[in-house]
């Protein structure tokens, strides 16, 4: 797990440890101000890529589910539950859309997983096994395709990325068949109560792009898409972006 102590002394510099751009129910940031290089160096210390840091910015760069996943940890662990990772909801949010849509479009992946079925690569299988054996184990029978939120990350010598994830305190699972792959390339323009796509002929304002089987997580590049084969897919234009509620 993503534990260490060297970072108490953040629990109180909320307000400065972000750029926060604030909005009346939430605030938003990049991982950026006096607490990014800290939780970059933790996340470095089990994610080997895909994530860096800008000395010159004081930002981390890079963005894919392994570091969504131990982002939102850490940031619950050292600032409480007010403040983590923004979710699918958020996702459909107009100041998200805008905070990633700046001069440079930056895409972000969320801290959730979707798994379809068997995977192709090896490596993915032994992941999206691993995880599913965990969850049934608290959660019952598991039926697919699921979305799997409420996830930690932890080291391991088992598949190609040297780690899988592990339940957290806040595990939830989500059943239903609009997760398939038969629903790649469909419009929507809201969510339903699930917090998942509503489908329409007639949608024009986003495009879900899934694939067919396996697991993947769940990224905003413009769209929404959850068809990557690789979970390490990551390039320095992606953002992690946090989400905090404010305080009084």
């Amino acid at each position: 797990m993503l534990i260490t102590n060297t970072g108490e002394k953040l629990k109180h510099n909320l307000r400065k440890d972000f750029r926060w751009v604030k909005h009346k129910d939430f605030w938003l940031s990049f991982v950026s101000g006096d607490g990014a290089l800290f939780l970059y160096e933790e996340l470095k210390r089990v994610i080997k890529k895909g994530i860096w840091y800008d000395t010159s910015t004081g930002t981390m760069e890079g963005s894919h589910v392994f570091a969504a996943v131990g982002l939102d940890s850490l940031l619950k662990k050292y600032y409480g539950p007010s403040v983590g990772m923004i979710n699918l909801r958020d996702l459909h949010r107009s100041e998200v859309v805008k905070m990633l849509r700046q001069e440079e479009t930056f895409y972000s992946d969320i801290p959730e997983i979707i798994i379809r079925g068997l995977d192709e690569d090896p490596s993915n299988e032994r992941v999206s096994k691993d995880i599913l054996s965990k969850v049934k184990r608290i959660k019952g029978k598991i039926k697919k395709p699921v979305l799997i939120k409420g996830l930690d990350i932890q080291a391991s010598s088992k598949n190609k990325y040297g780690l899988v994830f592990v339940p957290g305190r806040d595990l939830k699972v989500v059943y239903d068949e609009k997760l398939s792959g038969k629903y790649d390339s469909c419009s929507f323009n809201n969510l339903d109560e699930k917090e998942l796509p509503m489908f329409s002929k007639e949608a024009t304002y986003r495009i879900w792009c899934a694939k067919p089987d396996g697991i993947s997580g769940i990224y905003f590049d413009r769209n929404i898409f959850s068809n990557s084969t690789n979970l390490y897919e990551s390039n320095k234009r992606g953002r992690l972006l946090v989400k905090g509620l404010p305080k009084n």
